[in-house]
């Protein structure tokens, strides 16, 4: 597995379906309206530890870009591997957070 941010992101370059394996991503819905996606660790639980999430939470922002429909998420995936900070907007216990994520470590 992989042991830094920087590896995780080469992975997700070099092969992007495998971000099943780092994250269960879910749509998530508020208010009849896409809003994000809710996040639980996948098999490689250490992702979440070194991104400081907890199970649950609805990222519905990366990079100053909302992820207000499906769209946006996939057009976010395919450049993720070009960024070397990211500030993922979450949400987590009905509390808006932003946490910044040097990728480069």
């Amino acid at each position: 597995p992989a042991s830094n941010l920087r590896q995780y992101r080469d992975v997700l370059k070099n092969n992007p379906q495998r971000l099943d394996e780092m994250v269960n991503v879910a749509p998530y819905n508020a208010a009849g309206k896409f809003a994000g996606y809710r996040v639980n660790p996948g098999r490689d639980g250490a992702l979440f530890t070194q991104l400081g999430l907890m199970p649950g939470a609805i990222v519905t922002g990366l990079n100053g870009i909302a992820l207000d429909s499906p769209a946006k998420g996939f057009n976010v995936l395919k450049e993720l591997y070009q960024y070397s900070e990211g500030r993922l907007e979450i949400t987590r216990n009905g509390v808006p957070r932003s946490i910044v994520v040097d990728i480069n470590n």
